[in-house]
């Protein structure tokens, strides 16, 4: 299966604005099919997994990243 996993920096020309564009498609379903997440629980972990890819290209840091969150409700905690 080709990798369907895209991370692409973009810039404007002569206008300050820059960015990342994150689209996890493959690892995003490998991590869910590895448990049975309800759909809000596979939400907020798309979103932590986007996250963590956009610090770690705009970060300059050799190493790895996690990214934790913790809660009081259903979901405890999120750790990507």
């Amino acid at each position: 299966m080709k990798n369907q996993d895209i991370l692409q920096r973009f810039l404007f020309e002569n206008i300050p604005i820059r960015g990342e564009i994150v689209h996890l498609k493959q690892s995003f379903q490998v991590i869910i099919k590895q448990h049975e997440y309800s759909p809000l629980v596979q939400a907020v972990l798309g979103e932590a997994l986007a996250l963590i890819c956009l610090l770690t290209a705009t970060i300059k840091f050799k190493g790895r990243m996690t990214l934790q969150f913790q809660g009081r409700g259903k979901l405890k905690l999120l750790l990507a």
